[in-house]
């Protein structure tokens, strides 16, 4: 495993399934809403530590992290120039007491542009799933934590979601829109093979765990968690139509979940897989 970053002309890329459209946006928006909370707590982040948030996205993420680092700093990396100006746009926002402990860099997680052992602690978060690479991806991660830095990851077994009574439409779309991720290089089900991949790159005292999302009818998230997958078949379509879907199905589809989730019988089961662990001293 190199401790040098690759060169720029060899990165791999693979396209990003959902795009950077405005509705998608909101989508985004709406999911951190939903998550953030819980993976928040699942970092350990101490007030001074120089931390890294690789495919920082819209932001969101990067600034509540950054409030827990009050005497440190927090980079965020993404691919996308959209979501950089979203991010840097949100930044403007904040009031003109706040003090400015976030970056925001456009870069390609194949290659971090960042020195060797640059940060006590580097994360990501639905990210692995999109790139074409995630090897190499967590070997840069390991490459720019220091000696005895840690990481923290989450990211999805998409086929884990179980939903009672079934949704057969929903199923049957959801399955295929799996198989376009696969198509454009992206791996939704890398969820699993998250302690694999951290040891291969080189991390050590790697612990597992889960983030749950389990709502029943009645539960004050139960719509929010189940629209959350209508969401990304809807803002989707334009994406599933130049790959042969009938529209029309799709929309069955997020009918039949808006149905679902007003059933007073209905439960959602699904969760996130979750890994953190270190470089070696």
């Amino acid at each position: 495993m190199t401790d040098e970053a690759p060169p720029p002309d060899t990165k791999p890329r693979a396209a990003y399934i959902h795009g950077t459209s405005e509705e998608e946006q909101r989508r985004l928006a709406e999911l951190n809403g939903i998550v953030n909370a819980e993976f928040v707590g699942f970092l350990d982040v101490k007030p001074e530590e120089q931390v890294l948030e690789v495919g920082s996205g819209l932001g969101i993420l990067t600034r509540l992290v950054a409030a827990r680092v009050p005497l440190g700093m927090v980079w965020g990396v993404e691919r996308s120039e959209v979501q950089i100006d979203y991010a840097l746009r949100e930044l403007d926002k904040l009031p003109e007491d706040w003090v400015p402990n976030v970056t925001f860099l456009q870069g390609d997680a194949h290659a971090l542009p960042f020195e060797d052992g640059s940060f006590d602690v580097v994360y990501c978060r639905f990210v692995l799933e999109h790139v074409a690479d995630p090897a190499r991806v967590l070997q840069e991660m390991h490459r720019v934590l220091r000696p005895g830095g840690r990481f923290f990851m989450q990211e999805p077994n998409a086929r884990a979601i179980d939903l009672d009574p079934e949704c057969p439409l929903f199923d049957n779309v959801w399955t295929r829109f799996l198989d376009v991720q696969r198509t454009l290089g992206g791996d939704p089900v890398i969820g699993k093979r998250l302690y694999r991949l951290a040891r291969r790159a080189g991390f050590v005292d790697i612990s597992l765990s889960i983030s749950p999302m389990l709502a029943h009818a009645g539960h004050d998230n139960f719509r929010a968690y189940v629209m959350a997958f209508a969401d990304v078949l809807r803002t989707a379509e334009d994406l599933l139509r130049k790959h042969d879907f009938d529209l029309d199905e799709v929309r069955d589809a997020v009918r039949e979940l808006d149905a679902f989730a007003e059933h007073p019988d209905a439960a959602l089961y699904f969760y996130w897989n979750r890994a953190t662990g270190r470089r070696a001293p």
